[in-house]
């Protein structure tokens, strides 16, 4: 079982502590806060990082695997536990978000029919070359981060005998911007697509 690395991408329909936790009044304020008008999550995870085998994660930007046009989009990220420099916490290059998406390199779903399911058009950016130094951000266990889908960010290799598990998903604001059709995730008939302030969970 330490060899598992995540559980996705429907925890916050499929699990109901996980769903209690996504569609809190607590969140619906934080969205709220950020102008969302009506956020959709479009998918959950739980991230292991197990101690001394979790793996490197590279630097990326979120927009990448989840695109919107615009791009009004937020991942929330949950400490299960204390995220440290030597179990892996998360590093930001402040301020890279206002690069847009670097690259037009993007993940989508295979047009052709041979070949994997999700390829990648575009180029793939040199994320080290930008202007932007990286910044460490270790947290406590029940801390939570906000990360906009532009911000380029990663997490080292858990090399430590202590696991850094978190829960995160991710949202969109549907009144503000279109999701693409060509992204690798899509609705399902589970409505895994889930309007936030229309849940009732409190």
């Amino acid at each position: 079982h330490k060899s598992l690395n995540k559980i996705g991408h429907a925890l916050h329909v499929l699990c109901p502590n996980f769903r209690k936790v996504t569609f809190s009044d607590k969140i619906k304020g934080i969205l709220k806060g950020l102008d969302f008008r009506d956020p959709v999550v479009v998918q959950s995870m739980y991230i292991f990082k197990q101690p001394n085998i979790g793996g490197e994660v590279v630097s990326h930007q979120d927009g990448t695997f989840l695109w919107a046009e615009p791009l009004k989009e937020v991942g929330i990220w949950i400490a299960l536990e204390d995220t440290t420099l030597e179990n892996g916490c998360l590093w930001f290059q402040p301020g890279s978000h206002k690069e847009g998406l670097i690259g037009n390199y993007r993940m989508v779903r295979n047009p052709y029919q041979e070949g994997p399911s999700c390829i990648f058009e575009g180029e793939k950016p040199d994320y080290e070359k930008l202007k932007y130094d990286y910044v460490p951000v270790p947290i406590k266990k029940g801390d939570m981060i906000l990360i906009n889908g532009l911000v380029v960010h990663r997490s080292e290799k858990n090399t430590s005998p202590k696991s850094r598990h978190i829960y995160t998903f991710h949202l969109y604001d549907s009144a503000q911007a279109q999701w693409s059709d060509k992204n690798w995730l899509q609705p399902t008939e589970r409505k895994t697509f889930t309007h936030v302030y229309d849940v009732k969970v409190n």
